[in-house]
């Protein structure tokens, strides 16, 4: 975002999220200078969509960061209709945040397809039956 802007966001926007195999998707204001805005009482939704990217277990997603001042605290609503296919997300456990860099959410995990969970179950099996010899 130009430096010296301001980026509103209204109650009931959508911050369309993507993630990629080589990052995601940020708002980042240049040289810490420009105001982050969120309305009246912001219920804003999350749109999570997959490009094939993942995240580490406890990694901080910032969504906008580098703003110089932040005005309105918003309440977000997960919607990951968007995405299909593999690998499954869970949403469950997302929470958001705000530190010194920004705002991000941390939480959103990879769910194993059950075809993994079968062949670590037999590699386990048969570490089992190895050591019982």
């Amino acid at each position: 975002m130009p430096s010296g802007q301001t980026f509103t966001m209204d109650n009931g926007g959508t911050f369309q999220w993507q993630l990629g195999p080589s990052g995601y998707d940020s708002i980042e204001f240049l040289n810490g200078n420009g105001d982050l805005v969120f309305t009246g009482t912001p219920n804003m939704v999350l749109e999570l969509n997959d490009a094939g990217g993942l995240i580490g277990a406890g990694e901080k997603v910032y969504l906008f960061q580098g703003y110089n001042s932040l005005t309105g605290t918003p309440s977000w609503t997960v919607d990951a209709t968007a995405v299909t296919g593999d690998p499954d997300w869970d949403t469950s456990s997302i929470t958001f945040g705000t530190d010194a860099t920004g705002i991000y959410f941390t939480g959103l995990s990879v769910v194993p397809e059950p075809a993994t969970l079968a062949l670590l179950a037999l590699g386990g099996l048969g570490m089992l039956l190895r050591r019982r010899r």
